[in-house]
């Protein structure tokens, strides 16, 4: 039997080196239906030079930087074009390190028709360290956070699955909608998962196979400024379109949640992270939407 077709998605941004790692590694899959779409994002360095030099891909070209979601939604918009049974977005600094991911991904897929958007394990570039195995949400301080499970293979389900390597039923983008642009950058994935999971669809990580993870290169790190405000920021706005109103019980856990992160850039001595994560709480609770200040 054919393979059901997939279109890959790669987002990239200023970062071709790490771009061009991860379509190697996408086009190393043993896997017979596979199309590559790269979405250069408005880059301002020597990104489109070196992309439009890879043989057998698709380039989406934006003019401007619009964010994870905005970007990604280009992507999604040219891949229906294709008509493919799964889309599987993809971070550009993400590889795969086993030839049959996809095809595992897939046919995790085809036996389990209540799963909309599948994982596969997450570990980090060296792969000494998981970074995903299971996804929960925190609804009372709207926190999101990785869980480690005591199960080997098959399946487990998740609260919401990071936009890192994920194979989506592109039949779920034409029931809720693309990512939410409001967001910009982070947040958009817990946001879309919701969605899906409110439309009756499981989120599942495969265990049986794995991708590494080089993490946060076009946005400076976790310390940064750029993943400082955002988080901080969409954090506040998830909290305000699905759970409800910002009361006490959230503001203490908010001020704890700052309490913490604020420490770990003091002695970084990272002030103007602090400045960001500030800002982002003002823009958040004012409903600033989009893109904001940074990058």
């Amino acid at each position: 039997m054919d393979d059901p077709s997939v279109v890959a998605l790669v987002l990239n941004w200023n970062n071709w080196e790490d771009t061009i790692q991860c379509i190697r590694s996408l086009k190393e899959q043993e896997y017979g239906d596979l199309n590559i779409i790269v979405i250069d994002n408005g880059s301002s360095d020597d990104s489109l030079s070196h992309l439009q030099q890879i043989d057998n891909i698709d380039l989406v070209r934006n003019t401007a930087n619009l964010g994870f979601a905005g970007g990604m939604n280009r992507g999604i918009e040219t891949a229906l074009d294709y008509s493919p049974k799964y889309i599987c977005v993809v971070n550009n600094d993400s590889f795969t390190v086993h030839s049959d991911t996809i095809n595992s991904l897939v046919v995790c897929a085809e036996n389990n028709d209540d799963v909309g958007i599948v994982s596969p394990i997450i570990k980090d570039g060296s792969g000494s360290k998981i970074w995903f195995e299971q996804g929960a949400i925190n609804w009372s301080s709207a926190t999101t956070y990785h869980k480690t499970v005591d199960q080997d293979r098959g399946l487990i389900y998740n609260e919401y699955i990071p936009m890192c390597f994920s194979l989506i039923r592109p039949e779920i983008f034409e029931e809720i909608g693309y990512f939410d642009e409001d967001y910009f950058l982070y947040y958009e994935d817990v946001d879309f998962c919701t969605r899906a999971k409110q439309r009756g669809w499981e989120l599942a990580t495969y265990l049986d196979t794995e991708v590494r993870h080089q993490g946060t290169a076009s946005t400076s790190g976790e310390y940064g400024e750029t993943m400082s405000y955002y988080q901080t920021r969409n954090k506040i706005l998830f909290h305000k379109k699905h759970i409800g109103d910002l009361d006490a019980s959230f503001h203490l856990l908010l001020l704890y949640w700052l309490a913490g992160r604020t420490f770990a850039r003091i002695i970084r001595l990272n002030l103007g992270s602090i400045y960001a994560l500030f800002r982002g709480v003002y823009d958040g609770m004012n409903g600033l939407t989009g893109k904001g200040p940074y990058p």
